[in-house]
């Protein structure tokens, strides 16, 4: 499925929003080089990459996932306050 997608890196691009990436080093949908260089689009970004992790890596590896996530927002909540 992820062959045959249009191209959306504009919507990255053009996020207004910080943006968190996480995947699996391991993915065979999308290659490592194309998930590090979608994360340096957003104008803010954070990009967590999971070692023995494949695509559906917040899945594969939810402790990891869930603990960077709840920094990360903890981390945008204080940046606004």
């Amino acid at each position: 499925a992820m062959k045959n997608r249009p191209d959306r890196s504009y919507v990255l691009e053009k996020a207004p929003y910080p943006v968190c990436i996480i995947a699996g080093r391991d993915d065979g949908a999308v290659p490592l080089e194309n998930t590090i260089s979608f994360s340096f689009l957003p104008g803010t970004s954070q990009i967590l990459l999971l070692q023995d992790t494949a695509h559906m890596a917040m899945f594969e590896n939810k402790h990891v996932s869930q603990v960077h996530l709840y920094a990360y927002f903890e981390s945008i909540y204080q940046s606004k306050n």
